[in-house]
């Protein structure tokens, strides 16, 4: 009874999400509130910016799309000027077919814009806008779009935060996201070595760090540091791959670990040598649970308000690659990516109350994630591809069976049959065979069970997760660009 509720509560969630609301809006954001003297200047080098993406593929049909932005504490830079209105339409990236007709320059504090999507793609259309533009005193500075009557939301934004002059803001942090990541992903998804987010420290001027070192504190929401069993990506890690990018003498004096969520960064300028300091720092963490993702920076010992940068949104589902019972005609494959297969309508909405333990498995990665723990493993799940390009997605036994729920997992070598039992259920697989034994029902896979070598003479057992997950009816999603299958474990 349990189940049948909790499939009903699937299903109809999976409804309403799917349909499309003809009076959805866009989803607007900005990518930093940075802390900024109360007259800076951004430039091409740092600026924020503005994101405005359809609510759903072709929302704007083909139309123009015109509304106003209006700037508070803020101005737009004047037509003569390198980082005008045309320079911010050009600057302008776009993806799914977007594309920008006009930005003009209506005063200091308005301007005009014309977006148009070509409706080309089955991909939702995204502006990715700089805010070229100049703070004009203390306190917030806020864009605020008109939306008027176009199909763009309207909505007020702070971007930056000015410090007066009793603040005397000397250092600027900033944080840049890897280039081409996604500002979605999954709960367990990782920043490592090779797509860091990465943390600048810079001098407004020479020399305005003074002579002694200062520490600066980055808090996590809704993610975790590197446990330092993780000796490639914990802050020791970190600490060895800082670069000083100017300032010769400056270096970092110590990255430290206050718990999961906190670490402590000691910057020492060193002699002063004439340049202004600015050093480089990579964070490795990683996403533990569903929402919104920020960074939050302060300085130590300072009355500068906290500096908060949205990282982006952990989900719990996405598309299900494997789609057990699916027809041949259900899929499509991805022609950028011989591994990657996109199911066109199955997409399941998850329950996210917290009776639930989340278990989340990555392609080529040898680990998996428990409720945000990240546990090691000897072998990385794959995919077994087919030869009319589909595939199934293999995943250790031993490890497995936590996602699964199982309470027992039997080896009989003789027969080289594994044996996995959950309450009355019963599932037997032998290797290299493609009959799976449930309950005593013979159920024909279209992949075996299968042993990988790990080394030293000892090897795992690779089951097709998927069917083995419908057969103890456990609900699980993929995320098909992240390669990443998650499952949503009851807890009795």
């Amino acid at each position: 009874m349990v189940r049948k509720v909790m499939s009903l509560f699937l299903a109809t969630t999976l409804l309403m999400l799917w349909v499309p609301s003809a009076f959805a809006a866009t989803n607007n954001s900005v990518d930093r509130v940075p802390h900024v003297k109360d007259s800076h200047e951004f430039d091409e080098n740092f600026f924020v910016r503005l994101r405005i993406e359809e609510a759903y593929p072709n929302h704007f049909g083909t139309e123009n799309q015109h509304f106003r932005i209006h700037l508070h504490n803020a101005e737009w830079y004047d037509d003569s000027h390198p980082l005008n209105a045309s320079r911010i339409g050009t600057q302008t990236m776009t993806r799914g077919g977007a594309s920008v007709v006009a930005v003009r320059r209506v005063t200091s504090t308005i301007m005009d814009v014309t977006l148009r999507s070509d409706g080309s793609t089955d991909e939702k259309a995204l502006w990715v806008i700089p805010l070229f533009t100049k703070v004009t005193g203390a306190g917030y500075a806020t864009v605020t779009i008109d939306g008027r009557d176009s199909m763009v939301s309207s909505g007020t934004y702070s971007f930056a935060y000015g410090v007066g002059r009793s603040d005397d803001l000397k250092i600027q942090l900033d944080v840049t996201m890897p280039v081409g990541e996604h500002r979605q992903m999954p709960v367990g998804y990782e920043f490592g070595t090779e797509n860091p987010v990465k943390l600048l420290i810079q001098e407004n001027r020479a020399g305005a760090f003074g002579p002694t070192a200062r520490s600066f504190q980055l808090r996590l929401e809704k993610a975790l540091w590197f446990a330092d069993s993780f000796a490639n990506l914990n802050v020791s890690a970190m600490d060895q791959n800082s670069h000083v990018l100017s300032g010769k003498n400056a270096a970092i004096q110590q990255i430290s670990k206050r718990n999961d969520q906190v670490i402590e960064i000691t910057v020492h300028p060193g002699v002063f040598s004439g340049d202004k300091m600015m050093l480089e720092v990579p964070l490795y963490f990683k996403i533990a649970e569903p929402g919104e993702v920020s960074l939050n920076m302060s300085l130590v010992g300072s009355s500068i308000r906290e500096q908060r940068y949205v990282v982006g949104q952990a989900l719990l589902e996405d598309r299900d690659r494997d789609g057990v019972g699916k027809k041949d005609e259900d899929y499509v494959k991805d022609s950028s990516d011989k591994d990657t297969y996109k199911d066109k309508d199955n997409h399941i909405d998850q329950d996210k109350e917290p009776h639930y333990k989340v278990v989340q498995f990555f392609i080529d990665k040898k680990y998996y994630v428990l409720d945000g723990t990240i546990i090691e493993t000897d072998v990385a799940p794959y995919i077994k591809v087919f030869d009319d390009g589909l595939g199934r997605t293999m995943v250790p036994l031993s490890f497995a069976s936590t996602a699964l729920g199982s309470d027992s997992v039997e080896w009989i070598a003789e027969e080289r049959k594994v044996i996995i039992r959950k309450g009355a259920d019963r599932v037997a697989l032998t290797i290299d065979s493609s009959a799976l034994d449930m309950n005593g029902e013979v159920i024909l896979m279209d992949v075996p069970a299968e042993i990988v070598d790990i080394g030293d003479g000892l090897g795992r057992t690779m089951i097709p997760i998927a069917y083995v997950a419908q057969a103890f009816q456990v609900e699980y999603v993929w995320d098909d660009v992240l390669r990443a299958v998650t499952f949503m474990k009851p807890v009795e």
